[in-house]
Order: C-alpha cells, then structure tokens, then sequence
C-alpha cells in the first residue's frame, strides 16, 4: 500500500524536510538527495515539483561538489520526466 498526502499535507509537512535536506550543508546528504531527485519529484508530482524542486536540481547541477554535480547530471532524463 502507497501512502499519499494531501497537497496540503505535503506543502507544510513533506516538502520543508525535502527542501531542507536537499540544502544541506554536508555534500553526502545533497549527494544522497540528488541520486533519489526522480523519486521525490515523482512523489511530488508534476506541479510542486516544478515549482518546487526544479529550482534545487539546477543548484545541483551547479553544486561545488563534482560528485553531487555528476549525480545529478545522470538523474537529468529521469528528472525531467517528471517536472
């Protein structure tokens, strides 16, 4: 069984702890953010994560860290798939 939230639900509960991890300080949780970004725009939707979650996988592409950059690069068609 696959648990939905609500838009609602996810607008002030799911989406500040994504958008949090997904800036981290630390490269390894961005890293590990990055190399799920399909699935938690999939989860999202096509609407929060355009506007949501586009915004932070193009920081990605240009993060500091090559190993979050290369990650991200290689989520990009399945990224957009989904935005």
């Amino acid at each position: 069984a696959t648990l939905r939230l609500s838009e609602s639900d996810t607008l002030d509960i799911a989406l500040p702890v994504i958008v949090s991890l997904a800036e981290d300080k630390s490269w390894r949780v961005r890293y590990m953010v990055a190399e799920h970004f399909a699935k938690l725009a999939e989860g999202l939707g096509e609407k929060l994560s355009g506007e949501h979650l586009a915004p932070i996988f193009v920081k990605y592409l240009k993060d500091n860290e090559p190993e979050v950059r290369t990650v991200a690069a290689g989520q990009g068609v399945n990224v957009s798939n989904r935005l």
